[in-house]
């Protein structure tokens, strides 16, 4: 990964100084532009140049939507960046299935760094032209907010506006050195918590012990247990470590990038952690996914799994993520009954302590959304329901 290359690490941090030298604002942008660019081009040289087609391509589009808003021109420039995502990303799944080998196409070809997350912005800019959220579309303002070196490699999933209005016309110290404290805890968070602790746990010590007496309802609940709860901080403490780079690394460019994680393990249901986990990809499928099919069928759970199946799938195409969205979703679906139930008994409720009632339900919470880690663990479906049968009987 690109931050964790010494070089780049150093060439991002000395670029930063050299930036705030620039006087011109505009100048600043098309420095950005060019040291990111430079900066990928070194890693994929072809995509790099793809790439800037690309954005130039959605850019002529936003300007035909601020023109002529029309339903079928929205879905045509939406359809663009789609189909990228579909074809650098999820080609492989098609080659695993023609030559009955999965390492086919990443040998043959190189994925893209930060496919999904630039596919995503690009629809989540498409739409807000289309909704008169984005008036004026400038296209060195748009390069400059996908290529950004800091959100390029793992989001998170900002929006243009959001972007574009927080970035600080002058030198903060006080700014820039916060910037440089976010980027000490994520690399702590990366380098020693996640590869170093948790990845030796669970991939070294916990995993050969499941595989060593196979994956069937007979495992040791404990054993299921420590490794599905360990797999739910691995993912939390990775994705929150690329978060803190990102931003501690934007910082120190002037900008206030978004947070993407809100402490979501210490939530007391699993609508407050899903309002705290990956709060950009989250929010990106609510208003892009949930919202819309709300809006067309008024059928509030329809939406709700449509947001989490694409969340699934976004992730990657396969059986095992289709129903981690479905877990979540079902999770949700109960918990809405439990909250109308609540809402008409609140002379039961109100027995028990409130403190309790939060520790109890961050505790079950956390349960649920480490079950739903047995989907992503195991490779094959019938062995993440074995480990879900191993830790409920």
């Amino acid at each position: 990964m690109i931050f964790f290359d010494e070089l780049y690490v150093l060439a991002i941090i000395a670029t930063s100084v050299f930036f705030w030298t620039v006087v011109n604002e505009t100048y600043r942008t098309r420095f950005i532009i060019l040291t990111s660019f430079i900066a990928l081009a070194f890693i994929q040289l072809k995509f790099s140049i793809f790439l800037v087609g690309l954005v130039w391509v959605v850019y002529r589009g936003s300007l035909l939507l601020v023109k002529q808003p029309k339903g079928k021109t929205l879905t045509l420039f939406i359809l663009i960046p789609v189909i990228v995502l579909l074809l650098f990303k999820y080609a492989g799944v098609v080659f695993a299935f023609l030559f009955s080998n999965e390492n086919h196409f990443s040998q043959s070809y190189l994925v893209p760094l930060g496919v999904s997350y630039l596919s995503f912005k690009m629809i989540a800019y498409i739409v807000d032209v289309f909704r008169g959220t984005i008036k004026d579309p400038k296209f060195d303002e748009l390069l400059a907010f996908i290529l950004f070196i800091p959100m390029f490699p793992a989001g998170p999933i900002e929006r243009y506006q959001d972007f574009a209005g927080s970035r600080r016309p002058s030198f903060d110290p006080i700014f820039f050195v916060a910037g440089l404290k976010r980027l000490v805890i994520g690399y702590f968070k990366k380098v020693v918590l996640v590869n170093f602790f948790l990845f030796e746990l669970l991939n070294q010590t916990l995993l050969p012990q499941l595989k060593e007496t196979g994956v069937s309802p007979d495992l040791p609940s404990g054993l299921v247990l420590l490794y599905l709860v360990g797999s739910l901080f691995y993912a939390y403490l990775d994705l929150s470590a690329y978060a803190d780079i990102a931003i501690g690394y934007g910082q120190l460019f002037g900008y206030k990038i978004c947070e993407n994680m809100n402490y979501p393990i210490v939530q007391k249901n699993l609508s407050d952690f899903w309002d705290c986990w990956h709060i950009s990809l989250s929010h990106w499928c609510r208003n892009n996914i949930y919202f819309p099919v709300l809006g067309k069928t008024r059928i509030v759970y329809l939406g709700l799994y449509c947001c989490f199946i694409v969340m699934g799938l976004w992730h990657y195409i396969s059986l095992n993520w289709v129903l981690w969205g479905m877990w979540h979703a079902t999770g949700l679906y109960f918990f809405s009954h439990w909250s109308r139930f609540k809402r008409k008994h609140r002379k039961w409720t109100k027995c028990v302590n409130p403190w309790v009632a939060r520790v109890l339900g961050a505790i079950l919470t956390v349960l649920y959304a480490s079950m739903g880690y047995a989907f992503i663990t195991m490779s094959k479906t019938d062995e993440a329901l074995r480990l879900l049968l191993a830790l409920i009987i």
